[in-house]
């Protein structure tokens, strides 16, 4: 397992090295390799990837004195502080994130803030993964136009179009019906939904951030 995650940590700095990717996720990459380099002191990558990130520039967070809805974390702890400073620079890239921990531990307020450092100009939409019943996965999430079913009586933007710009929160994802992933996997893959009742798909550009107490 050491080895695996050894090479899994090479392969995102040669990754970050490579050009091919933007600023915000070679800087996610190169931040991730780092950590793992960190802990198992393997000092020689660390020393490589501080000059890499110390090229780049800092990370900018709008200014919270002016924006009341701004997330704030107080930390003490190492480890805290070193997961606040991994949303930060993870934030800059549209990679899609997972929070895990126990209940209470800040999960929803670190996807808030996540958000807010990304710097994404659309919603924050929160979504209680276990509260969509199969029969409505598609109506939540994709919208519906005006009389795809009885009592569609006008257009709806679903949860996916609303985020759009924006992140789109999915809380307790382990509690989500297979029904509700298998659709969730369709729209990460092609990036785009069709309504019902529409004929034609919709490009989103949304970032999703899932969070679970269990253990998946």
């Amino acid at each position: 397992m050491i080895k695996s995650r050894y090479e899994l940590a090479v392969t995102r700095y040669l990754a970050a090295k490579s050009g091919i990717y933007d600023d915000g996720e070679r800087s996610a990459m190169l931040y991730l390799a780092r950590e793992y380099f960190q802990s198992e002191d393997v000092h020689k990558f660390v020393d490589k990837i501080d000059r890499e990130l110390n090229a780049r520039p800092k990370v900018e967070i709008r200014n919270k004195k002016t924006d009341n809805d701004a997330p704030v974390f107080i930390a003490a702890s190492p480890k805290m502080k070193k997961i606040v400073e991994l949303a930060e620079n993870v934030a800059q890239s549209d990679l899609n994130i997972l929070l895990t921990g126990p209940t209470g531990a800040g999960k929803d307020q670190l996807a808030k803030y996540i958000h807010y450092c990304s710097g994404r100009k659309g919603e924050f939409v929160t979504v209680n993964s276990a509260a969509i019943p199969d029969s409505m996965v598609e109506s939540e999430l994709f919208g519906y136009r005006k009389g795809a079913f009885t009592g569609a009586d006008s257009n709806r933007m679903g949860l996916m179009l609303r985020s759009s710009g924006g992140t789109l929160y999915l809380n307790e994802i382990a509690d989500a019906t297979p029904e509700c992933q298998a659709k969730l996997l369709e729209v990460i893959e092609t990036k785009s939904v069709r309504p019902l009742g529409g004929d034609d798909r919709i490009n989103v550009d949304l970032r999703i951030i899932a969070a679970t107490n269990h253990d998946l």
